[in-house]
């Protein structure tokens, strides 16, 4: 988890204040990236990131920057078709200077623009500055794992991870939506754009958001397709799922550092355990937390788990 932020002005500002702002950003989201803080700045726009160093450790650091300084991407999550889309970015002519998916990221919107996107197979929030265009293209994945907020601010736009990086600005108020409560009270959930916050918007799932300094302009990136059900029976239905959920598991361990699971001891992450252990080279490091009352404990159910698969396990 990465925190990501940046601000497009629609007028001329001091480039040490807009780095101040940007800086303030980040210092909020600390806490999604403590590995290391990046910026870049320059008269039409201001990008920061915090970094969780999971992927190419040492030659991952961000802002990314094209080879010829074009484009300038900062990203947040993870990309699990990284390693074909860089071997078929590799056919095309493409160099690589790191071994992390940011660069792929960046590399595809170089080739395709946000064309390029639509191949990311994963859960991300980015932002890629085009300095040839002025223009800021900001994306988030198809299901929306990974939150990006905005807003229109006394100096431009601005974005983030959180939206507490966005009231770090000045004229960003802490207002209350009311009509976005009263979908909340009534849904259980804000639909659209809505946060609880007057102003502040939610990029949605499998949207996109150019910005310049004349405005903005949202963009659909994906929509769900509703084919077919499976037509086999049982046994046949059964054996897809266990070979995908084996692929999708198997993905995910992708990391150049180690990797732990919540190991609750109901089904869904028993599975997950499940499949992780299976495929992992070293014991699986597993976390549960259990409650007084052993009658609603989980705790044996995690330990019988953690017994079939022999994992490192910790219980609190």
């Amino acid at each position: 988890m990465c925190g990501i932020a940046g601000i497009v002005p629609s007028r001329d500002l001091d480039p040490a204040q807009l780095e101040r702002w940007v800086r303030q950003m980040c210092q909020s989201m600390v806490h999604r990236g403590p590995d290391d803080e990046g910026v870049f700045i320059a008269p039409d726009i201001g990008i920061g990131v915090r970094r969780l160093a999971i992927m190419d450790i040492e030659n991952g650091g961000q802002p990314m920057y094209s080879s010829d300084g074009r484009h300038t991407v900062v990203f947040n999550g993870e990309i699990y078709n990284y390693v074909a889309l860089r071997e078929e970015l590799q056919r095309q002519g493409c160099h690589f200077a790191t071994n992390c998916d940011t660069e792929v990221v960046l590399r595809l919107f170089e080739v395709g623009g946000i064309d390029g996107f639509q191949k990311l197979e994963g859960m991300f929030g980015v932002a890629v500055w085009d300095q040839a265009e002025k223009r800021l293209t900001i994306a988030r994945d198809w299901l929306g794992q990974k939150s990006v907020y905005w807003t229109r601010c006394q100096f431009g736009w601005a974005f983030a991870s959180e939206i507490k990086a966005l009231l770090v600005l000045p004229g960003v108020q802490r207002r209350m939506d009311l009509t976005a409560l009263s979908h909340y009270m009534s849904l259980r959930y804000l639909p659209g754009e809505q946060t609880f916050f007057d102003g502040i918007h939610k990029l949605p799932a499998a949207h996109a958001l150019e910005v310049t300094r004349s405005g903005v302009r949202p963009l659909r990136l994906w929509t769900p397709k509703y084919e077919p059900k499976s037509a086999g029976d049982e046994a046949a239905v059964l054996d897809e799922l266990d070979s995908l959920l084996n692929k999708v598991v198997s993905e995910h361990l992708m990391s150049d550092v180690p990797l732990g699971a919540f190991l609750s001891g109901g089904i869904d992450s028993s599975l997950m355990v499940a499949y992780a252990a299976r495929a992992s080279k070293e014991p699986l490091r597993t976390f549960s937390v259990g409650v007084d009352d052993e009658s609603q404990s989980e705790l044996p159910w995690a330990r019988r788990v953690r017994g079939r698969y022999k994992t490192r396990h910790i219980e609190t």
